[in-house]
């Protein structure tokens, strides 16, 4: 456990408090050991795995999908079936992409499963990197619910401001706004529209609600 203090002043003392160094500074224990680690999108990143292997650690993890390095047809559901699976691979790490419904893809990465392709033997086909994850998230599953817990949003009966406040990004968000130079990424631009048009909406509503004060006051 490591307790967040912020962005600490130059000095000494002073640490990164990126995803990767989290890992890199709470796995210092098992360096050399072999073992392995689970985490979610939040930490996962091409770097961060290498750097693990160089301490003789593997990693398995999800990755999100506006990373501007994932092929096209690895973030993409459009023209895939249900239960489909591509696996990409470099020397030391395997890259998956399964469809687990219509419209929907879960990306993973694994140093573990080395040029791996094994699926499940039944209708699901689900491959062995997603089904060792799912076994072993249970870290995961904790930290979304202590995240869950303990919201910053304040709560408000002013819908409209409840609908801002709902925007407002959480720490399990901070790695959307560190990732924002991965523009290109198709995910990512069809976020920023829906962004750009969600403020649209706002502006809009302003407009509507202010009208009838308007018109009483004979502004």
């Amino acid at each position: 456990m490591e307790i967040y203090c912020g962005q600490q002043p130059e000095g000494p003392l002073r640490q990164s408090n990126s995803s990767s160094g989290v890992v890199m500074r709470l796995s210092e224990p098992i360096f050399q050991s072999g073992r392995n680690i689970t985490a979610d999108n939040w930490f996962t990143n091409v770097e961060l795995v290498r750097k693990l292997e160089e301490k003789k650690l593997s990693y398995v993890g999800t990755v999100r999908k506006n990373k501007r390095k994932l092929p096209a047809n690895f973030v993409l559901p459009k023209g895939r079936q249900v239960f489909d699976s591509i696996f990409g691979y470099t020397k030391n790490e395997t890259l998956v992409s399964y469809v687990p419904k219509k419209g929907k893809t879960v990306v993973l990465i694994s140093s573990l499963h080395v040029a791996s392709n094994e699926v499940k033997e039944d209708a699901s086909k689900k491959p062995e990197i997603i089904t060792f994850y799912n076994n072993t998230k249970s870290g995961v599953d904790v930290v979304d619910k202590l995240c869950a817990s303990y919201n910053v949003a304040r709560s408000t009966k002013r819908w409209p401001m409840d609908k801002e406040l709902q925007n407002i990004p959480t720490v399990t968000d901070v790695s959307d706004i560190e990732g924002i130079e991965d523009v290109d990424s198709p995910i990512f631009l069809k976020c920023q529209r829906q962004q750009k048009n969600k403020l649209l909406n706002l502006k809009q509503l302003e407009c509507n609600l202010r009208a009838p004060k308007c018109l009483k006051t004979g502004l």
